[in-house]
């Protein structure tokens, strides 16, 4: 009974399977093509300017499952396009549940354009395709790069004016000016500076990190104004964090950050109201990541934004439901902290931008954001409103804050005030305010990449080439001949680079040697191709006899030319309706036969190598004649002059023999 049971189970399994097939007759695959529209065909392309289109062919061969007679595929996908520091600058996604049809393939394309604010660099185009017929996801990815756009990182010269004027009609008195300085840190590098058109009193710094230029007992009469401007070189460069890392790390966090766990002015994370929405969007998270992206997402959608005539609160923006950049990054402080995050508050400049045509930029607004604390890595930028590029440190243009924890009191050359960009101690009178700051690129030096060989042997494609400035490493993007796209690091030393590409398919290969550019040099890069193809092979082989008695053994020694290791040659002995044949492991292209020949006659040995996946087969042939053995008088008679020899030498021995005892 429990046999039968077990064969109905067994039939029952396989007529499942065999309704679930892929129509295609080759095995299951998914492609990107990535390139441009040449009528309704994708024409593979690897590098794209700012206002072009980028066209992505997506081509997958699905399992289908029969339904009355009829096939239907099911799955579902998404195309994530990431730039060089991790933003998503394109995504798409959908479920297809439909009838096969005549076609095995399933195919789509997307379309998306390189805007001016898409940075220079390699861009990753991410295909992911869950079959639920299959119960497994496929991964398939392709490149492409962006030049003549924003460059990843740049050299700024910045020119920051402070204006304070008198709008009365009496003299008044500053005791004490406070104007935030420019410091350094994981996402910003001064490199000259801060050079004052006025020297202040003294520069001091408070307990948040923030530096400041202190003027004393400024008087303005009516109509007067007090200028200060202050000039940086600095370092701006966009790049991607990586935040996979346990939530457990949180438990790390040193005692004099625990300070922005707690809650603050403006930054209510003991609420309640705030820990139970925090606890609600990081229940489950495993990686501060997940934590952040949560975090994130929530304020991004929950608050509609309003511009606010004054600063409120993380609680009030909660229950409002409004605000600008300011309360979007209270909210996110809070819940942040309330989540076991170190989070603040900051202000500065953002949404820098540079083009080709645009190398100034003249900014008027402050702008508001947070910095999270991260173990090992320190503060980094988070931008509450743009939850997708958490982790990248420039997720709308560049990004230079001036003070950390805004909001908060700090004491500072004696007197106690609020940390903000500009801080005035006067009684009486109040006096007019105006701050901007100027961004004006430095110009990069251009890097010439130049290719002085490119060959094709043994199953590689061989690049050499030079590079005339003293950079480290390139990208090599490969354009394969199936159009799928590869990406390797190509390293650099002594301004001279070899790339080694393992071309298995045949055909033409294209290649992209791409510098992404950095804060001193230029973006660059050249394109150049190659044909691999089959090649020819040899062999020769050789005997160690030609002429043999039935019954010995010959050696066969030989060499394949290209000179492989671990190849089997083959050798075929034919004479007549007799077939032996042996084989033998290669190494170097040497190689080594012992073959017994059974039969008397001539014998016709072949040998041959079968080829691979480089090189065509080869072969050649050799003539062996096999004897019987001779008869007692042939042998006689071949060894005659030996016999003779032999014979000769017994008489004298005798004869020899003879004398000696005669004597």
């Amino acid at each position: 009974m429990a046999l039968r049971i077990y064969f109905i189970l067994i039939v029952i399994a396989l007529s499942m399977f065999s309704n679930c097939i892929s129509l295609s007759a080759s095995k299951i695959y998914l492609k990107v093509i990535v390139g441009t529209a040449v009528g309704e065909k994708v024409e593979p392309r690897f590098v794209f300017e700012p206002w072009e289109m980028v066209y992505v062919l997506c081509e997958y061969s699905p399992i289908c499952r029969k339904y009355s007679g009829v096939y239907y595929w099911y799955f579902n996908y998404s195309i994530e396009v990431l730039d060089p520091v991790n933003r998503r600058v394109f995504y798409k996604n959908g479920t297809v549940r439909k009838k096969a049809g005549l076609s095995s393939v399933w195919r789509k394309v997307f379309s998306f354009q390189v805007r001016n604010s898409f940075y220079n660099g390699l861009y990753v185009v991410k295909v992911t395709v869950y079959d639920y017929y299959l119960k497994s996801r496929i991964v398939e990815t392709g490149y492409f790069a962006v030049v003549n756009s924003i460059p990843p990182a740049v050299t700024v010269k910045v020119h920051h004016l402070f204006r304070l004027g008198n709008p009365h009609k009496k003299t008044i008195r500053i005791d004490y000016l406070y104007i935030a300085l420019i410091t350094s840190n994981v996402y910003q590098k001064v490199l000259e500076g801060p050079v004052f058109s006025k020297s202040p009193v003294t520069i001091e710094s408070d307990e948040y990190g923030n530096r400041y230029a202190i003027y004393r007992d400024i008087v303005l009469a009516p109509g007067e104004k007090f200028t200060v401007s202050i000039n940086y070189t600095m370092a701006l460069k966009a790049s991607y964090i990586n935040l996979n890392i346990s939530r457990s790390e949180l438990e790390k966090i040193p005692e004099n950050i625990k300070v922005f766990l707690e809650p603050s002015p403006r930054i209510e994370s003991d609420h309640p109201l705030i820990k139970s929405k925090a606890q609600e969007l990081t229940s489950g998270k495993e990686t501060l990541g997940e934590m952040l992206y949560a975090i994130g997402s929530f304020v991004d959608s929950y608050l509609e934004y309003t511009m606010m005539k004054k600063d409120t609160s993380a609680l009030q923006a909660y229950l409002s439901r409004r605000g600008d950049c300011s309360e979007f990054s209270m909210l996110f402080t809070a819940l942040a902290r309330a989540s076991g995050i170190p989070c603040r508050v900051v202000s500065g400049y953002a949404f820098i931008y540079f083009t080709p045509q645009y190398h100034e930029r003249n900014i008027t607004v402050v702008h508001a954001w947070c910095e999270v604390y991260v173990p090992g890595v320190g503060w980094i930028l988070i931008e509450p409103q743009a939850p997708n590029t958490i982790g990248s440190t420039a997720p709308s243009g560049y990004y230079v804050v001036l003070c950390r924890s805004i909001y908060r009191e700090t004491t500072v050359y004696g007197n106690k005030i609020r940390v903000r960009m500009l801080n005035r101690v006067y009684s009486g009178l109040y006096s007019t305010v105006h701050y901007s700051i100027k961004f004006s690129l430095v110009e990069k030096e251009d890097v010439r990449i130049k290719v002085t060989s490119v060959k094709y042997s043994g199953g590689y494609v061989t690049v050499l080439g030079l590079v005339d400035r003293n950079v480290s490493v390139l990208k090599a993007i490969v354009l394969k001949p199936d159009n799928s796209t590869e990406v390797a690091d190509v390293f650099i030393k002594n301004q001279y680079f070899s790339f080694n590409y393992r071309a298995y398919e045949k055909g033409l290969y294209r290649i992209c040697f791409l510098f992404e550019g950095d804060e001193k040099y230029r973006e660059s890069f050249v394109e150049v191709g190659a044909l691999a193809e089959k090649e020819e092979a040899s062999i020769e082989a050789y005997v160690d006899k030609q002429k043999v008695v039935k019954g010995e053994r010959i050696k066969i020694t030989g060499q394949l030319n290209p000179p492989l290791s671990d190849q089997t040659i083959l050798v075929k002995c034919v004479k007549g309706g007799q077939v032996l044949e042996y084989s033998a492991k290669t190494r170097g292209g040497k190689f080594t036969v012992s073959v017994e020949l059974p039969s008397e006659g001539t014998w016709m040995i072949t040998v041959y190598w079968n080829g691979s996946i480089d090189y065509y087969p080869c072969k050649t042939t050799l003539m062996v004649e096999v004897v019987s053995p001779p008869s007692l008088l042939e042998q006689v008679v071949e060894y005659k002059e030996i016999i003779v020899a032999l014979v000769l030498v017994i008489l004298v021995a005798l004869v020899v023999l003879k004398a000696r005892k005669k004597s």
